[in-house]
């Protein structure tokens, strides 16, 4: 996998409506696709990097908003959760929502 920053980096507090639920034998680059593939989801994502989330499991993944506002947009109730130190913002939709990749857990090899 490549070294590469994928995007700004964030912790702390983020909005967003439930609990992901990203079975743990999905890739990241899976979620991607059917975001975009079967959802029709405008997503900026620069699909030159798909390959990289292959062996990553899409349950690092999760949906944000900055503010409970914007989470809003999704769902008439947010909630707000704590970003690990080390999540990058890999995506972004039209809506104020960012996809953020968390670190990796101390068993995981990516």
């Amino acid at each position: 996998m490549s070294n590469a920053s994928w995007g700004p980096q964030w912790s702390g507090p983020a909005y967003r409506q439930g609990p992901s639920s990203v079975p743990s034998d999905v890739s990241a680059a899976d979620v991607l696709r059917y975001e975009i593939k079967e959802l029709g989801n405008s997503i900026n994502f620069d699909m030159g990097r798909i390959g990289e989330l292959e062996a990553i499991p899409g349950n690092r993944l999760v949906w944000v908003t900055k503010t409970p506002e914007d989470a809003e947009r999704y769902g008439s109730n947010p909630e707000s959760i704590n970003l690990p130190r080390g999540s990058e913002t890999i995506a972004t939709d039209q809506e104020g929502g960012y996809l953020v990749l968390t670190p990796r857990k101390g068993n995981e090899n990516d």
